[in-house]
């Protein structure tokens, strides 16, 4: 019992990881159509520079978690800028391929400008508590409620808000939004940037738990976009649930099996979902407003 017990605390603690990044991929593609692929390096970026300003400048945390949310932001717009704005056709498949080249050169001067070392954070603080024979840290309580409650703002923006409602329309049905006001460009903008965002915070509760080096971006990544394809791309509550069943699944196969083949697990997740269920666990349920 106390075994399953632990299982089910670090496979939440990690799957509220994946759910936060693959809530990131989601605002992108829900309103673009567009796979953000250097939302991976948005993550790297964000532990990096948190470690720096706490543990080598001895920020503390309300202002480097401030700071890392601003930095965060401007990448998601930087990229925007980047892969949509100097294209003279962004269509989504163009679009998404040049966020491959974005990802690879930010990644390129994270590089170039950490020489390859690796960065922790310290934990968040005032959330441990004992569970029966388990302690769940400080930090996996933090990621599950900001998971939790990520995914209600985000669901409520884009279902609630006039401009979330406006954002989806502009994907739905471009020529049509733009008769009503909806241009395209504010569009990105704003996904992007939200994106960016979501990429700070994910980066900033990813770094407690593990080492962030130049290269962490890719593996992350690709868990939370499994989360997003496993919970159907664009569903919201989808990346929140399919960001929780990665996690525990690691966690079954790291104690039953060997923490060797746990990175394995989102690689045959998505294999399985791409072959069985292309359209995801929630995606039958995703409403459209146009």
């Amino acid at each position: 019992m106390d075994k399953v017990l632990q299982i089910i605390v670090t496979g939440l603690g990690a799957g509220a990881i994946y759910a936060i990044i693959g809530m990131g991929f989601n605002v992108v593609f829900k309103a673009t159509r567009v796979v953000n692929f250097a939302h991976g390096q948005y993550l790297v970026v964000a532990g990096v520079l948190a470690s720096t300003l706490q543990r080598t400048l001895g920020w503390p945390l309300i202002p480097t978690i401030l700071v890392v949310l601003v930095v965060g932001t401007v990448l998601g717009l930087a990229t925007d800028a980047v892969a949509i704005r100097m294209l003279r056709r962004p269509d989504p498949i163009t679009v998404t391929i040049a966020t491959v080249a974005v990802g690879i050169v930010i990644e390129a001067v994270v590089l170039k400008v950490t020489a390859g070392k690796t960065y922790g954070l310290d934990e968040w603080p005032g959330l441990s508590f004992p569970l029966g024979p388990v302690t769940v840290s400080s930090q996996t309580t933090w990621n599950i409620l900001l998971a939790g409650v990520l995914a209600f703002l985000v669901h409520s923006f884009f279902t609630r808000t006039r401009r979330g409602i406006a954002l989806q329309a502009g994907a739905d049905d471009p020529a049509t939004a733009t008769l009503f006001g909806v241009s395209h460009s504010t569009t990105t903008f704003w996904t992007f940037g939200i994106a960016g965002l979501l990429g700070g915070i994910a980066g900033l509760a990813m770094t407690p738990v593990t080492l962030v080096a130049f290269s962490t971006g890719f593996l992350f990544a690709l868990k939370g976009f499994t989360a997003a394809i496993l919970g159907g791309l664009g569903s919201t509550k989808g990346a929140l649930v399919g960001g929780l069943i990665i996690g525990l699944t690691e966690a079954l196969v790291a104690t039953y099996f060997s923490s060797t083949y746990a990175p394995a697990v989102a690689f045959g997740v998505l294999l399985v979902v791409l072959v069985f269920r292309p359209s995801g666990l929630f995606k039958e349920l995703a409403v459209e407003r146009v």
